[in-house]
């Protein structure tokens, strides 16, 4: 019985450890997606800007 208890238990914790990382990685990938968003959003100033003063 003790094995079986400190197996469940190490699958337990194998369970956390992904859930953690998966937590970790859609954290990383929302802060890329507003990082993307924020790049767009001044690139399509520097285009308006530009286009004001007739660079294009």
């Amino acid at each position: 019985m003790e094995l079986y208890r400190d197996s469940y238990e190490i699958v337990e914790g194998k369970i956390r450890d992904l859930q953690e990382q998966r937590k970790e990685l859609v954290d990383l990938v929302m802060e890329l997606f507003r990082q993307v968003e924020e790049l767009e959003k001044r690139l399509d100033e520097l285009y308006r800007s530009c286009e004001a003063e007739k660079w294009f």
